[in-house]
């Protein structure tokens, strides 16, 4: 994604240009605006989004049939429910340059979170908190910081005008920004618990996740 002029550039996101992917929103087509008549996407860019359809998917199953039910179950299940409709949306409006940055944005933090979870496992106190506090961070800002900012504002308020702009806000950009703000406010409430275990980290010493205390109360 790093070769990708919209990973520098939101503006980009909107920009047709011959030499790279091109991306109009599908309700944008009109044979008076050529430009918006065409919509292709590199292979790696569909590459992405089949392993990350695929990955939410699975985790749907993984949560109803696997998993441990945890305290936060029902936010789990309907950010998963939430992101595959994302997914599916967003490449049927053909924002795809929208829908990798929301990938990149939310696989950033599994790194550190997933080292974290490991030191814990054997047993490396030090270490599993110094991953931790970098994972709070990096968590942070994707996505509270960078996510609104950069992601959220543009599909709501950067929306270029063409022929079609009543349509593809309404019926393209609309539901689009609904989803991605209903991630955020996910994101938030996680936010909250991580917060708790952060703080609990910091005077017992100790990670512990939190979701796991009362799991059987849903």
């Amino acid at each position: 994604m790093s070769s990708k002029s919209w990973f520098y550039d939101r503006s980009h996101f909107w920009h047709v240009n011959d030499q790279q992917d091109h991306c109009c929103p599908k309700h944008c087509t009109d044979e008076i605006w050529p430009e918006c008549a065409t919509s292709k996407f590199s292979f790696d860019v569909k590459a992405y989004y089949m392993i990350e359809l695929g990955y939410y998917l699975q985790g749907i199953v993984s949560l109803l049939f696997w998993e441990t039910r945890r305290k936060d179950f029902k936010v789990m299940m309907t950010h998963h429910i939430v992101t595959v409709t994302l997914i599916m949306t967003s490449h049927y409006s053909r924002m795809l340059r929208f829908g990798t940055m929301v990938f990149l944005l939310h696989d950033v933090s599994d790194i550190p979170l997933e080292l974290a979870k490991a030191s814990k496992y054997a047993n490396m106190e030090t270490l599993t908190n110094t991953f931790f506090a970098i994972f709070f961070l990096v968590w942070v800002l994707s996505r509270l910081v960078y996510f609104p900012l950069h992601i959220i504002r543009p599909a709501v308020f950067e929306v270029p005008k063409c022929p079609h702009i009543s349509r593809k806000r309404f019926y393209a950009m609309g539901g689009f920004a609904s989803l991605l703000i209903s991630l955020l406010i996910m994101h938030i409430y996680w936010t909250y618990l991580i917060v708790k275990i952060f703080k609990k980290a910091l005077f017992n010493k100790t990670v512990d996740d939190i979701r796991e205390d009362d799991s059987d109360d849903d």
